[in-house]
């Protein structure tokens, strides 16, 4: 299965979540302790991939690009196993990567596969993934299996130790953030309570309602706690957008790019369920997901529309509103690897027009003395302060909020002093995520 997923996003390069969704009745299937196999087999190639095909380049008189896909994938699958994976005996991974070549009927690469595989274990030991001083960018990019053009443009912009730091935090494998729904119950109760459901569960530095959770005893989804509403699972950077947003009861608020919820229910909660939300997004899918979040958290106060903007029934409506804009997504990599893979360089020019226009957009639905919120899971200019500083220079209305009286001293320790708030991963241990806040004057 691990193998079918990993042939079908090399062939479509699109997110690997639909793609695990089509296989969802046979992951359902299969025991826990497979499923979690599967899991750490699609995710840990996906997030290690450049670094196992640094390894089969160096021990294959084949390069790279000279290898069928079905078959790279199998040799990477036998390798991560090999190096990642201490409870696979290296004599198992390459058996059982020999047996799918047969199994899909590539006999005629079996032999290839096994002998690079057993050659590979022969010189295991001399195979380390220690950067040598002074290394290149390219060196770098193969021991952290990163793309080469990113870790130049971070070197660029952090220097090369804090990109290494950089690529070391988004390679490990996130802990479950939750946001404590306290309409319902208090941070404290919800705390005592899932100690009974996960192996350990702590309180975060940042977001006041923010806790970090390892070790569920079963899926989140079957949490009891987690059906009737109690908690959400949303990272502590997303959690602490809402936050800058500032909400208020009774307010009429503008969700724009609502997606699945995360961000509204936080919304809502902080309002207590008293105002209008207005959740807004492209897709009546996702639309119809967050009204059954809504129901299930208790917020009566949101409503949903699926409309592309600008909408002039809107005009000068809204007392605050939420631009949650599409971008490369670079920021939550620890938990969508798959994304360094589906990412080039000239994807900031498709990304900073669309979020000029979707920002541009706003201006015109927002009241006077209202405030735009825009924000992206990514940390790059191009996304970022380019497309703020591009809208202010071409809408002399708006400024840019740089004094956050209302925020927690936990969170105004994050915001820069031109106002913008930029949580670095591996400075924060969190989710990259950029915020400005704009003022209609």
């Amino acid at each position: 299965m691990a193998l079918q997923v990993l042939n079908i996003f090399d062939q479509k390069l699109i997110s690997i979540d639909p793609i695990i969704s089509d296989f969802e009745q046979d992951i359902k299937n299969i025991p826990k302790v497979d499923r979690a196999f599967f899991n750490a087999l699609v995710y840990g190639i996906l997030r290690w991939r450049k670094s196992l095909d640094w390894i089969i380049e160096n021990n294959s008189k084949r390069s790279i690009k000279r290898i069928d896909k079905p078959v790279l994938n199998i040799i990477r699958i036998g390798l991560f196993q090999i190096f990642f994976m201490d409870k696979v005996p290296d004599y198992a991974a390459i058996d059982t990567s020999v047996n799918m070549a047969k199994q899909i009927s590539l006999l005629r690469s079996k032999g290839f596969i096994n002998g690079i595989l057993r050659n590979i274990v022969r010189n295991k030991k001399d195979i380390l993934f220690i950067l040598p001083q002074n290394c290149d960018a390219n060196i770098i990019a193969s021991f952290k299996s990163f793309p080469d053009w990113l870790i130049k443009k971070w070197i660029n912009a952090l220097g090369k130790q804090q990109t290494i730091d950089l690529c070391d935090f988004l390679n490990q494998i996130p802990s479950i953030t939750i946001r404590v729904n306290t309409e319902k119950t208090s941070i404290d109760k919800l705390n005592n309570i899932l100690l009974n459901h996960v192996k350990s569960i702590q309180r975060l530095n940042y977001s006041p309602l923010a806790l970090s959770i390892t070790g569920p005893q079963q899926p989140i989804s079957e949490i009891p706690e987690f059906k009737k509403g109690l908690f959400q699972i949303q990272d502590e950077a997303s959690q602490i957008i809402t936050y800058i947003l500032n909400p208020q009861p009774g307010e009429k608020i503008l969700d724009a790019c609502a997606g699945k919820g995360g961000k509204t229910g936080h919304i809502a909660q902080i309002m207590n369920n008293n105002g209008t939300i207005v959740a807004v997004d492209k897709s009546k899918k996702k639309l119809d997901m967050l009204l059954l979040e809504m129901k299930k958290f208790g917020f009566t106060n949101v409503k949903t529309k699926k409309l592309t903007w600008p909408d002039s029934n809107y005009r000068d409506e809204f007392d605050r509103i939420l631009i949650d804009s599409p971008c490369s997504g670079l920021g939550v990599i620890r938990r969508n690897p798959d994304t360094k893979w589906l990412r080039f360089k000239k994807d900031f020019i498709k990304y900073n027009r669309e979020q000029i226009k979707i920002l541009s957009a706003m201006a015109h639905l927002l009241k006077k003395g209202g405030t735009i919120v825009y924000c992206v899971c990514s940390c790059e200019p191009e996304e970022t302060t380019d497309v703020i500083k591009h809208f202010l220079s071409n809408n002399d209305r708006f400024k840019l909020i740089k004094k956050f009286y209302w925020l927690p001293d936990s969170i105004k320790k994050i915001i820069n002093k031109n106002g913008y708030f930029i949580s670095w991963p591996h400075i924060y241990k969190m989710d990259g995520f950029f915020a400005a806040c704009l003022i209609k004057e």
